[in-house]
C-alpha cells in the first residue's frame, strides 16, 4: 500500500543469462483508481554485472534431487505392488478324508 504523497522504495533481485543492462515496462492497477483511471506505468531497469558462477553446482544439485525423486517414486510403486500381492489361501482338505471305515461304511448303508 503506497499512500497518496509517499513514496516506496523497493529493491528488485532477477537473475539473467547474460550480462547488461535490461529494461522492463510494468502497467499498475490501483484501487481506488488514480489518475482519472490513466495507465500507471513503471519502468524496471537492472544491470546483470557477473555470469552465473554456480552454474555447475547448481545442475549437479539438480541431478541428485532428481535422481532421489526417482529412487522415492520407483519405491512406492514397488511397496504399492507388493501390498497388492498375495500367496493364494491354502485349499481345505476335503471333508472325507479322515473318515473312518465305520463312517463309511454307515454313510453307503444307511438301514
Amino acid at each position: 500500500v503506497i499512500l497518496p504523497g509517499c513514496t516506496k522504495n523497493i529493491s528488485f533481485i532477477f537473475k539473467s543469462a547474460s550480462a547488461g543492462i535490461m529494461t522492463e515496462a510494468w502497467r499498475l492497477h490501483t484501487h481506488p483508481v488514480l489518475m482519472g483511471g490513466a495507465s500507471l506505468r513503471v519502468t524496471l531497469r537492472g544491470v546483470a554485472l557477473e555470469q552465473d558462477n554456480s552454474a555447475q553446482q547448481r545442475a549437479a544439485l539438480e541431478k541428485e534431487l532428481e535422481q532421489k525423486v526417482s529412487m522415492s517414486l520407483c519405491g512406492r510403486i514397488v511397496r504399492d505392488l507388493l501390498r497388492g500381492v498375495h500367496t493364494p489361501e491354502r485349499p481345505s482338505s476335503p471333508a472325507d478324508l479322515f473318515i473312518t471305515d465305520e463312517e463309511l461304511f454307515n454313510t453307503l448303508n444307511p438301514h
